[in-house]
């Protein structure tokens, strides 16, 4: 998946007006002036991760 860095033009241009989507695809939180795209810019670690085939399945952990 690609992510927004940080000279993007997409960073704080969205047009939203409602707050439709509170989160994005990772799980970082969409603030008032939202980006453009699945990913909303951020410099922590997201809070969500793909799933794995430990997480999956009968014998996940």
């Amino acid at each position: 998946m690609s992510r927004l860095s940080a000279g993007s033009p997409a960073i704080g241009r969205a047009t939203l007006g409602s707050p439709a989507v509170t989160d994005d695809i990772d799980g970082h939180p969409r603030g008032g002036t939202r980006d453009i795209g699945a990913d909303e810019y951020a410099t922590t670690a997201p809070p969500r991760r793909p799933l794995t085939a430990a997480d999956v399945g009968p014998n996940a952990s």
